[in-house]
């Protein structure tokens, strides 16, 4: 998978954001800006061992620090050419959108909280990690990066595609 940004005239990309996201206890969800989601002890669970989860509406994402993470959103009309050896880590699961809206964040719904618009409709997401070796024993410090990838498909159920040895993730 490409890890690259969009140029003007390429029609694959329906959307593309770099943010910072802040990862309040090692997790940041991607949903739809109208969904409330019901993050339970099985999703927290999963979110945990995974570092995937899903409930209606929403995506969660573990991550490998609990900090201001950079987060790419990359929206795009075909699936990703899925290489994954540059990745530590690397999830698919599926994300309904009926607001025609993303929102990347740690259950944020402030008006100041980014959106991105998209088109309504069923998407499948692959969700890249890497960095996770140049994280600190305290989860606060380290180099980990996450790039967020959804195209037009089936909801599909979360699971890993490529698993970092080191899971779950202590403290």
């Amino acid at each position: 998978m490409p890890d690259q940004s969009p140029t003007s005239a390429d029609e694959t990309w329906l959307a593309y954001v770099e943010l910072d996201v802040f990862a309040d206890y090692g997790s940041f969800l991607v949903q739809d800006d109208t969904a409330r989601p019901d993050t339970n002890r099985a999703f927290i669970t999963d979110l945990m061992n995974n570092l995937v989860a899903a409930t209606d509406g929403a995506i969660g994402v573990g991550t490998a620090r609990r900090r201001t993470l950079p987060v790419i959103l990359d929206v795009r009309t075909t699936p990703p050419d899925d290489n994954l050896d540059d990745w530590d880590h690397v999830t698919e699961a599926g994300l309904r959108i009926t607001s025609g809206r993303i929102v990347v964040s740690k259950l944020d719904y402030r008006p100041t909280t980014p959106r991105t618009a998209v088109p309504p409709g069923n998407y499948t997401a692959h969700t890249y990690a890497k960095g996770f070796d140049t994280i600190s024993d305290d989860r606060i410090h380290g180099d980990d990066t996450y790039h967020v990838v959804l195209w037009p498909g089936p909801v599909a159920e979360p699971h890993v595609l490529k698993r970092h040895p080191r899971l779950p993730i202590p403290g």
